[in-house]
């Protein structure tokens, strides 16, 4: 005999390619339904049918809930930012494709099935829906094999009806092809939670699918799980999970993971630009003529530097970190106990997060304290250079570090500022041999290589320059000891606050210009952030 499911429970999938619904700004409209679907864990199942059976109107589900599924309205989208929505369906029924695989059916369809199973009615007929416009009539009757309950639908007009048939079975049995499920809802006692603040060019996301913050965030996170995993020497918890492919475009989900002596963290997107909606901006995106980059991503720049736009997005982007925390807390009451909260901004959301640190507007206030803030790819230098601000403050925050790239023409040193003598010195050095180029040019031409030819040919060569280069020692963290100054003491325990990104050949301003939005998924960034956030901690 074979052994089966319980087949009165039903089964919780949710769509993988089509979104129901996008953010506002990218002006989306639905056009074709979902095809793609995968059902979520066995866990997140019975979490799901609990409250749906006990009237709730949302549960969350999967890595760290992180994912919000609206039972009654059939969608799920991202818990803590604003996302892509897919539609979510609770399924009984399944029809039977080749090698024993199986798919979800039509709502309707399903009613109607479980509707005739149920009331002990024997014959079928429905209509069949293949898209918007246009259903086939289908017939036939229940039956049992070997311990299932089948429904085989033959086309009521097909010419040879056996050849066009359907058939459908109640429940999964095991001895099929089991769908693909996504990752659990494990409860964990997350103890620090990271957010990320984005810089310009977010708009891009709207003609270019690769300029997608969330997307970098969930690279951000495989990043954390590969440096994760080469320090894994234990099976203490660590920093874990990818929410539902992004709830964006999507990428694989990750599996949990151990880092020795690591505590558990969560990293958040604070998507700022698409809450940034004001009739000036329209009206700038006119005088740029057709849509281009300027438009999308400088526009993004020159609004900051305007007094009340600029007010405007710090409001957004405080209020998005303390919503969020807020929501952290309420679904996570032991990390509320004893929060801890880092910070990490990217270009001008580097600029972003360290005003918002050092404001002294009640109404910027975050909820929570900021152990460490991270700018990387900064201008921020740049900036008080010319405004002729020549201090830097740590503000609200515990711990300064700015990570820069000396090929990014975007990024400029702070302790120049502070101090003349530090002209004397380079920035410290992140620990690392800047062999990680290899695998990052590697990932840039095979992108490139999707939308041009000429540019992914730039790649390449650059790629075949850095695999031709020998591999160098690792640099120390600090220069020389006359590099230490006194001034520089307060920002953080290494008594230096400018750090550069290892990198062991010269390349062009374009690859330069790319390499500024190549942070979060270098190895070296991200094990120097992740060890400052966990040795800070304690």
């Amino acid at each position: 005999m074979i052994h089966i499911r319980n087949f009165s429970e039903h089964r919780w999938f949710r769509a993988v390619d089509v979104p129901l619904s996008k953010p506002k700004v990218y002006n989306y409209s639905q056009t074709t339904p979902a095809t793609q679907f995968e059902m979520f864990s066995a866990s997140d199942c019975e979490r799901l049918e609990k409250a749906f059976q006990n009237n709730k109107e949302t549960e969350v589900v999967e890595t760290d809930g992180l994912v919000t599924v609206h039972l009654k309205k059939g969608y799920c989208c991202p818990t803590y930012w604003d996302g892509f929505h897919y539609e979510v369906r609770r399924t009984l029924w399944h029809e039977i494709c080749q090698n024993k695989k199986l798919s979800v059916i039509d709502p309707g369809v399903e009613s109607i099935v479980e509707k005739k199973y149920t009331t002990g009615n024997r014959k079928v007929r429905l209509l069949w829906p293949v898209n918007k416009s246009k259903r086939v009539a289908y017939s036939g009757k229940f039956s049992q094999h070997n311990d299932t309950t089948r429904l085989i639908l033959h086309d009521s007009y097909a010419w040879i009806p056996y050849l066009s048939k359907r058939i459908l079975v109640r429940g999964i049995p095991l001895d099929f092809e089991q769908p693909k499920t996504r990752p659990p809802y494990i409860p964990r006692p997350v103890e620090h939670i990271v957010f990320c603040i984005h810089g310009i060019g977010q708009l891009l996301s709207l003609q270019y699918a690769q300029m997608n913050y969330v997307r970098d965030i969930n690279a951000f996170r495989r990043m954390i799980l590969q440096v994760a995993d080469k320090k894994a020497n234990s099976s203490s918890a660590a920093i874990e999970g990818e929410p539902l492919d992004d709830l964006n475009e999507g990428d694989k989900p990750i599996d949990n993971y151990n880092v020795t002596g690591a505590k558990p963290i969560q990293v958040f997107p604070i998507m700022w630009r698409g809450l940034l909606d004001t009739e000036e901006e329209l009206k700038a995106q006119q005088l740029f003529g057709a849509p281009n980059v300027a438009a999308d991503a400088v526009l993004d720049f020159i609004m900051y530097t305007e007094p009340r736009h600029k007010l405007r997005i710090q409001e957004i982007a405080a209020s998005e970190m303390n919503r969020v925390f807020k929501q952290f807390c309420d679904l996570n009451p032991d990390f509320a106990k004893n929060p801890k909260v880092s910070i990490i901004g990217h270009s001008l959301g580097s600029v972003i997060a360290y005003d918002l640190m050092n404001s002294g507007s009640k109404d910027l206030e975050p909820d929570f304290t900021v152990s460490n803030l991270f700018l990387i790819g900064s201008p921020l230098g740049v900036l008080k250079l010319v405004n002729k601000q020549f201090k830097v403050e740590m503000g609200r925050a515990k711990n300064l570090f700015n990570i820069m790239k000396l090929s990014d023409p975007v990024s400029s040193r702070l302790e120049p500022l502070i101090s003349k003598l530090s002209l004397g010195f380079g920035p410290a050095a992140v620990p690392g041999d800047g062999t990680n180029l290899l695998q990052q040019f590697k990932s840039l031409t095979d992108d490139l290589a999707k939308n041009t030819e000429i540019l992914a040919s730039k790649a390449s060569a650059v790629l075949q320059m850095i695999a031709s280069k020998e591999k160098v020692e690792p640099p120390l963290l600090l220069p020389a000891g006359d590099s230490h100054l006194p001034e520089l003491e307060k920002f953080n325990r290494h008594g230096r606050l400018d750090f550069r990104v290892n990198e062991t050949i010269d390349i062009s301003l374009f690859l330069g210009i790319v390499g500024h939005f190549m942070y979060l998924d270098n190895p070296d960034v991200v094990r120097f952030i992740l060890d400052e956030i966990l040795i800070n901690d304690k």
